[in-house]
């Protein structure tokens, strides 16, 4: 029985979870610095 309830509800935050809507252009933008990155090209790792 609690499992079921247990269950019940982890469904109804899924649902409710996937429902709502969520956008980037609602967060602040702010200045992020540049990053430098290492690449190593490795044969038939990236492919």
């Amino acid at each position: 029985m609690r499992k079921r309830v247990m269950a019940l509800v982890w469904g109804i935050l899924l649902v409710l979870m996937t429902a709502c809507e969520t956008f980037a252009a609602a967060v602040p933008q702010e200045d992020t610095p540049e990053y430098k990155i290492g690449f190593y090209a490795f044969d038939c790792y990236h492919m």
